[in-house]
């Protein structure tokens, strides 16, 4: 887990909170974290970036996501999650189904296709049998927003 406390436009303050990236005993890190946190204000703002992606996902109001150095995505986590979905069939089933809705990546499993997907104003998934459509992680979002180089 990272730490970083804005102070100002242009510093920032760095905690590790890994042993294995800082090298720091944990319990000490967690210490010296603390009491960070305790000398900022309120009107700063905490960025808080960890390799745990679920449970951060439980804490957090706002997922921002960086792809190829630019912010991809900023959005509520709640809204977020609750618009993406895996729809996994047949091709030429799950393409109908999941027509107009923006595909964020595609899986060819076999004979199996599999989307990750962002429903969004007139894109809704549609019902379409042997079709199914499942809520995505937060983490498995994140891997299949990040996987596709084309994105």
């Amino acid at each position: 887990m990272l730490l970083t406390f804005p102070f100002g436009s242009y510093t920032d303050l760095m905690l590790p909170q890994s042993k294995k990236v800082s090298g720091l005993n944990p319990f000490l890190a967690r210490i010296a974290s603390w009491n960070c946190l305790r000398l900022i204000s309120s009107e700063k703002g905490i960025s808080i970036s960890t390799h745990i992606i679920e449970e951060a996902a439980n804490v957090f109001e706002e997922v921002i996501i960086l792809k190829d150095k630019c912010v991809y995505l900023k959005e509520n986590t709640v809204e977020l999650l609750d618009k993406c979905r895996y729809v996994s069939g047949l091709e030429e089933d799950v393409k109908n189904a999941v027509d107009g809705c923006k595909i964020i990546n595609e899986e060819h499993i076999g004979r199996s296709y599999a989307v990750t997907v962002m429903q969004d104003g007139d894109g809704k998934i549609k019902a379409v049998q042997h079709v199914t459509v499942q809520p995505v992680s937060l983490q498995n979002l994140f891997i299949a927003i990040c996987g596709q180089s084309n994105m």
